[in-house]
């Protein structure tokens, strides 16, 4: 069982915080159930990324890297279509939080980051002198290419990513450039398993 994020993006409209992402037809409808209603907030997809997650808010933070902010909760003054989709699926999710967009923008993205796992014996060599970047471009086409926390017959090994490229911050940053026009955007996040 993983772990998933539930993200969606605000504006500020004058003093007020308005969903950003509209609203869409939710699949798990229930008329008999006053909390599955007709309709849910559009999320912002990013897949299931514990780079980002750790980076975001700490959350499955196997890198020990630190992260833009702890967990905050939902905000005070969050919108009424988020707060009514979190009370929703309150009882299975964990670290509430959320992030301005100029707090994304302001992280160090270029941050080097160590990261470590197990892999089969017969690649082992290529993490040799804990190398910049996992060494895919290397990888012998007869191994399967992957990497876990534990690996029964693995090898630990240690290599080196700079944030941007193990975070799909470029997925974040596509929804911002196409929400902020010059708004204020604040995204809004919760985890589940």
């Amino acid at each position: 069982m993983g772990t998933d994020i539930n993200l969606y993006a605000e504006k500020k409209v004058g003093d007020k915080w308005v969903l950003a992402t509209g609203m869409e037809k939710n699949e798990w409808y229930d008329p008999n159930n006053p909390l599955k209603s007709e309709f849910s907030p559009i999320q912002i997809e990013v897949g299931r990324n514990y780079d980002l997650f750790a980076l975001l808010a700490g959350v499955r933070n196997y890198s020990d890297v630190e992260s833009i902010s702890d967990p905050r909760g939902l905000p005070n003054d969050v919108c009424q279509e988020i707060s009514a989709e979190y009370k929703t699926y309150e009882d299975a999710s964990f670290s509430p939080s959320w992030l301005l967009v100029s707090e994304l923008e302001q992280f160090d993205w270029e941050k080097v980051i160590q990261k470590e796992g197990m892999v089969d014996k017969h690649v082992a060599n290529l993490f040799a002198g804990n190398p910049m970047g996992f060494p895919v471009d290397k990888w012998p086409k007869d191994i399967q290419c992957s990497y876990a926390r534990w690996k029964r017959d693995g090898v630990s090994v240690r290599w080196r990513e700079k944030a941007i490229d193990i975070s799909s911050w470029y997925l974040l940053k596509d929804k911002v450039d196409n929400l902020c026009n010059n708004l204020t955007i604040r995204f809004v996040f919760w985890f589940d398993m």
